[in-house]
């Protein structure tokens, strides 16, 4: 969906191996990946340090994994998948494209790479791990059921005349 998805050995601590000891369902899943060969683990080289010195002070706000994965998408031209606000704006203003988990099984279900029952099923596990309040999670239900109810409409109204 997203081309290639590379995380650095720092991201891999915090998510998997600090995950996984903790029990959150998105640590297996990302070790899962990672065995598969979905998700590439890369060195943080000297390089992404001496970046981080020359760049803003902006980064010094955020933890060691969430200014690599910046760094780090700027420097492959992909998209960052950062869920923590102030590291996505951020990312920005650093010109890079960072979405948080949320928007990412929104999307796979929008392109069929996720069932609906599977998409609720990881919204749980989700939210459970990120802490989503009641409000945000019946927000992003909301959106996709009018999603949903679109592309619904669309399928059975086929193309129209402009």
């Amino acid at each position: 969906m997203y081309g290639k998805l590379i995380i650095t050995e720092k991201v891999f601590e915090e998510t998997v191996t600090q995950g996984t000891k903790r029990g959150y369902p998105d640590a297996f899943l990302i070790w899962k990946y990672v065995i598969e060969g979905t998700i590439t683990v890369i060195e943080a080289t000297k390089e992404i340090y001496m970046k981080k010195i020359s760049a803003s002070n902006r980064l010094y706000k955020l933890g060691q994994g969430e200014w690599e994965t910046i760094i780090e998408a700027k420097n492959e031209s992909c998209t960052a998948l950062i869920d923590d606000l102030l590291a996505r704006k951020i990312a920005k203003e650093e010109s890079v494209t960072a979405i948080p988990i949320d928007i990412v099984l929104i999307e796979a279900l929008i392109r069929h790479k996720l069932t609906e029952n599977e998409f609720y099923s990881l919204l749980n596990k989700v939210s459970k791990v990120k802490a989503l309040t009641g409000a945000r999670i019946a927000e992003i239900i909301y959106l996709v059921r009018l999603i949903l109810k679109y592309l619904l409409r669309k399928k059975f109204e086929g193309p129209q005349n402009e």
